[in-house]
């Protein structure tokens, strides 16, 4: 009879949780980094309120992961990055339905930079955010872009980091040891990504030539971007 390692290691498993606007992605990492299960999950239509749906998955034995070790990252375009001496939390519902739209629905989460000198604002499912912090007490629960913060510019190298997503590219750029610009924006085609980061390029006066680009991706089929990019940028690294 062979026995699940899952079972084994289970203590010293990793639980990545990714909440895309259609899909749950999750993953058991192990303690060497290895990706030992990824699953993806078709997310509910509407207001993700049949909580009892996802809670059939994570019920599974080889989720038995202590919380400490569990992340969530909820991935959408809900943010917003305000300097620290503007911030007003009363202010801020207001102004999200301002930028974002209403939504009774999602709950506004806050992250202080005080290296940038900036507050990470963001918008994520209430619900599912409950369901998660029930189920894993201790859990991290982060979104993609501050995710994003504090894996690449943290480290303080000044470059543009690019992610490439699903019809969106996200943009950080530290310049000068200084964060200069966060955003996200639109692509449907990887001429429409190339673009985005020649006009970032020329808006802030970076060389081509020699100013570091590292460029992340979801999947495979963005080998033709990166065949494109390389045309156009001497630097690029991922």
């Amino acid at each position: 009879m062979s026995v699940n390692p899952l079972f084994i290691s289970s203590s010293e498993n990793k639980l990545e949780i990714l909440v895309q606007p259609d899909t749950i992605v999750y993953s058991v990492i192990d303690e060497n980094d290895n990706v030992m299960l990824r699953q993806e999950i078709n997310m509910l239509p509407g207001k993700s309120a049949d909580i009892a749906f996802y809670e059939h998955f994570f019920n599974q034995p080889e989720l038995k992961i202590q919380s400490e070790n569990v992340s969530v990252v909820f991935e959408n375009n809900s943010y917003q990055l305000i300097p620290s001496e503007l911030f007003r939390e009363k202010d801020m519902n207001l102004f999200f339905e301002t930028e974002h739209g209403k939504s009774e629905y999602e709950r506004l989460h806050y992250l202080v930079l005080p290296k940038w000198g900036v507050h990470f604002v963001c918008r994520i499912p209430d619900k599912m955010t409950s369901f998660f912090q029930s189920k894993y007490p201790e859990i991290a629960i982060e979104h993609h872009v501050s995710n994003l913060m504090k894996n690449r510019i943290a480290k303080n190298e000044n470059e543009l980091t690019a992610l490439v997503r699903k019809g969106m590219v996200d943009i950080l750029v530290v310049k000068a040891d200084q964060l200069v610009l966060v955003n996200s924006f639109e692509t449907t085609t990887p001429e429409d990504t190339l673009y985005c980061l020649l006009k970032v390029y020329e808006q802030l006066e970076l060389d081509v030539k020699t100013y570091p680009l590292c460029v992340m991706f979801k999947s495979a089929e963005d080998e033709k971007l990166m065949l494109l990019l390389k045309s156009y940028f001497q630097n690029i690294k991922n």
